[in-house]
C-alpha cells in the first residue's frame, strides 16, 4: 500500500482474476437477465437467490474488469501504443455499459421476486426494454467486445505474456458470443478460456518488474532524456 507502483501491479492483477472468476459465476447460473417479459420474470421468481447471486457477481466483476483491462493496456503502451489506448478506452466503456445493465437486472430481480402485479410487472418490464437504458446495454456488448479485441491483437503484436493467450482470448469471444446460440456447452467453455486467459494475463502483470507501473512526472523524464 506504500508503494504506488505495487499497488497498482496488484489491483490489476487481482482485478483480472476477479472479473474472471465473478463472471464465470453469474454466467454459470444461468439466469435471463433479458428476453421475453414473463420468462426472465418468471425464472428470475423460481431461481430465488441464485438470481440475486447472478445479478450481484455480474455487477461486482464489471468493477473489477476496469483495473484489470488498464492493468493489460499498460503492458501494451510501449509496444502497441494505439492498440493500447483504444483497446483499453473501449473495454472500459464497455464496463460502464454493462455496469448501467447491471443496475437495471438487480431492478428486475426485485421485481421478479416481490409482490406486485405480474402483468403489471411485465409492461414495466417492456416498456423498460424498448427505453433509452438499450443503449447502455449495447454499449456494454460493443465497448467489451471490440476493446478486448484489440487487446487481444495487441497482445499478440507485442508478445506480452504467454504466446497461447491471444488465441485463447480469440477463442473465448468467438464462443461466447456466437457458439452460445448453438450449444448449451459454450458457456462452459466460454467460461474455461476466459478464467485460463485472465489468470494467465494476471500472473504475467504480477511478476512483471516494479518500474514497469512507475509513473515518473515530466520533470524527472526530460532529466533522464539524453542531451
Amino acid at each position: 500500500m506504500k508503494n504506488p507502483a505495487t499497488y497498482r501491479r496488484a489491483v490489476a492483477a487481482v482485478g483480472l482474476v476477479l472479473a474472471a472468476v465473478l463472471m464465470t459465476i453469474a454466467m454459470g447460473i444461468n439466469v435471463p437477465f433479458s428476453g421475453d417479459p414473463e420468462e426472465v420474470l418468471t425464472e428470475m421468481d423460481a431461481a430465488g437467490g441464485r438470481a440475486w447471486l447472478s445479478a450481484i457477481t455480474y455487477t461486482l466483476a464489471q468493477l473489477a474488469l476496469i483495473p484489470g483491462v488498464l492493468g493489460i493496456a499498460h503492458l501494451l503502451r510501449q509496444r502497441t501504443p494505439r492498440l493500447s489506448n483504444v483497446g483499453g478506452t473501449l473495454a472500459v466503456l464497455g464496463a460502464f455499459g454493462h455496469t448501467v445493465h447491471a443496475g437495471g437486472v438487480l431492478l428486475v430481480v426485485s421485481m421478479a421476486q416481490g409482490t406486485a402485479d405480474r402483468a403489471a410487472l411485465e409492461t414495466a418490464l417492456q416498456e423498460y426494454q424498448n427505453s433509452p437504458v438499450a443503449i447502455f446495454s449495447a454499449m456494454g456488448l460493443l465497448g467489451t467486445v471490440v476493446g478486448l479485441i484489440l487487446l487481444t491483437v495487441g497482445l499478440w503484436r507485442a508478445g506480452v505474456g504467454p504466446r497461447w493467450v491471444p488465441a485463447a482470448l480469440a477463442a473465448f469471444l468467438l464462443v461466447e458470443f456466437i457458439g452460445t446460440a448453438i450449444t448449451v456447452w459454450a458457456t462452459a467453455a466460454g467460461s474455461a478460456l476466459y478464467l485460463a486467459s485472465f489468470g494467465a494475463l494476471a500472473l504475467t502483470i504480477w511478476r512483471t518488474p516494479v518500474g514497469v507501473w512507475e509513473v515518473r512526472s515530466s520533470t524527472e523524464a526530460h532529466q533522464s532524456e539524453p542531451v
